[in-house]
């Protein structure tokens, strides 16, 4: 899921994951950056997502695990939901 970390006037949005019975939350994503449309691939190795990077959105990849995020994109474009049937 995502939360917004910056409160009303910034945007901040961080990934988190947690279990399905609401225990065990961890997050993911700690940066300046606003991070969301989160989706795991479909073997739940990784997860997909957009991160607003300038004045556009960029979509990443990261282990599900967590770890270092990956760009998939950097044509500073404003990418969205880039998985949505893999």
């Amino acid at each position: 899921y995502v939360v917004d970390m910056g409160g009303s006037n910034e945007i901040n949005g961080q990934l988190w994951e947690m279990s399905t019975s609401g225990t065990g939350a961890f997050q993911l994503t700690n940066t300046l950056q606003d991070d969301e449309e989160p989706t795991f691939l479909p073997d739940g190795s990784a997860i997909i997502f957009t991160r607003a990077i300038g004045n556009g959105r960029e979509i990443y990849s990261m282990p599900a695990a967590g770890g270092a995020a990956t760009a998939l994109t950097s044509d500073g474009a404003n990418a969205s939901s880039p998985i949505t049937g893999w």
